[in-house]
């Protein structure tokens, strides 16, 4: 379902600022990569969807095995794959059964303030890179990892998030960069430390 951060619908940004109002869930745009968003919008309204209400388990279901089968069809196969684990096919024929996996790849906090889009070359550049971390990122990663208890020295990627039945493996490049500094910062830590006790030694 949809919930803050997002990427914004086109135009909502500088709509938001001119008329000073909050931001509101529906002023998102769709997440087309989300595999929780093509089901919601599949089987229920943008209502549902912008509400988070529990769907229907035969709704879903349904939604499931529709997606499924879109890969036994080649002209369809891809696009079910992306979505759907490799432990159902092989190479690039369906085995049937169903996967223990799904996939989404979602875009945060886009378009940056004062962007018109949330185009790759956004994050091309330290500027956008550190505005980006200063403005959005650092407060999505004490939200994401405060909700599953962690903090963000706890190098929160060698940790498990589990959500009822469902475990979460997630991948990104900044989330890899900070945790590529948290262990560096550590090492530094504990070599200063070490020399410091061998000077005072």
């Amino acid at each position: 379902c949809s919930r803050f951060p997002c990427p914004l619908a086109e135009g909502v940004g500088k709509t938001v600022r001119e008329a000073g109002r909050a931001f509101k869930e529906s002023d998102c745009s769709t997440q087309m990569f989300s595999i929780v968003q093509k089901i919601y919008l599949e089987v229920a309204s943008s209502t549902e969807l912008f509400s988070c209400s529990l769907l229907d388990e035969d709704d879903v279901a349904a939604a499931s095995t529709t997606l499924h089968d879109g890969l036994a069809d080649t002209s369809t196969f891809t696009a079910a794959g992306f979505f759907l684990g490799a432990d159902v096919v092989s190479g690039t024929t369906y085995k049937g059964g169903k996967s223990a996996y799904s996939r989404s790849m979602l875009g945060l906090g886009y378009p940056l303030y004062g962007r018109t889009d949330s185009t790759s070359s956004d994050l091309s550049t330290t500027e956008t890179t550190d505005a980006y971390m200063d403005m959005f990122f650092d407060q999505f990663l004490e939200d994401f990892y405060g909700h599953f208890g962690y903090s963000a020295t706890d190098s929160p990627m060698t940790k498990e998030y589990v959500i009822g039945k469902v475990k979460l493996y997630f991948a990104s490049r900044i989330l890899a960069n900070e945790e590529l500094n948290n262990l560096v910062n550590t090492d530094l830590t504990l070599a200063l430390g070490s020399i410091i006790f061998t000077f005072l030694y």
